[in-house]
């Protein structure tokens, strides 16, 4: 499928959970740009326990001058060594993550999503990879 043969499609599925801790776990983790190509930033899949779809949760880690304290958080949050930009290596690796439902204006509409509000570390960790 692709311009020639596009059709609209009813329903697209979106990230979903209920509001709450939820075991979050990395499933893909790379280094990209914004969508106006302005910053780079490390997009993070994360599964979620409970999640009511197959979508994963998109969580994006922006240059600018707070990367320095999210990114130190996000490792000590997933037990990752600190500096460790090796993604293969976050694979697996799980923290406690928040969710809440919250109502914004986007485009003029107003829209709900599903949005991760803060990571807890949890006590158990898959073995590291390559250990």
């Amino acid at each position: 499928m692709f311009i020639e043969t596009y059709q609209p499609m009813d329903n697209i599925e979106k990230f979903d959970v209920a509001d709450g801790a939820h075991v979050v776990q990395i499933v893909n983790a790379q280094r990209t740009w914004t969508k106006d190509k302005t910053k780079q930033m490390i997009l993070v899949d994360l599964r979620v326990e409970g999640q009511r779809n197959q979508c994963n949760y998109q969580f994006r880690i922006v240059e600018g001058e707070s990367f320095g304290m999210i990114m130190t958080n996000f490792f000590k949050m997933f037990g990752i060594q600190l500096g460790n930009f090796n993604f293969v290596t976050w694979l697996n690796m799980r923290a406690m993550g928040n969710f809440e439902h919250k109502r914004r204006t986007y485009n003029g509409r107003e829209i709900e999503s599903c949005e991760l509000t803060s990571f807890a570390p949890i006590a158990q960790q898959p073995p590291m990879y390559g250990a």
